[in-house]
């Protein structure tokens, strides 16, 4: 619905707004943050990757893809998480 489209856009702009401003994510998380692409995380992750081997590091490079994960998050889990963050309130009970 509409409706719910429109409230699912404002709980995760506050929740993102939140992370942000509170410095709560990782410099290394690319997933679904406002300008950071794939594409940055790959130079990245290739620059890395031959820094190690120019200074004669043993490298190795693993990458996994795990199919339905967020199908399965532990919920309660989830919402201690986010209290743990600093969660509360109207969004915390949205996400509940």
């Amino acid at each position: 619905s509409v409706v719910g489209k429109i409230l699912e856009r404002i709980v995760v702009q506050t929740l993102t707004h939140h992370l942000d401003d509170e410095s709560l994510l990782s410099n290394q998380q690319f997933g679904f943050r406002s300008g950071r692409s794939t594409s940055d995380l790959l130079m990245l992750l290739s620059r890395d990757w031959q820094d190690s081997l120019d200074s004669g590091l043993d490298t190795i490079v693993v990458a996994l893809d795990i199919a339905g994960a967020f199908d399965h998050v532990w919920h309660a889990g989830l919402l201690e998480k986010l209290r743990a963050k600093g969660i509360r309130g109207h969004l915390l009970m949205l996400m509940g």
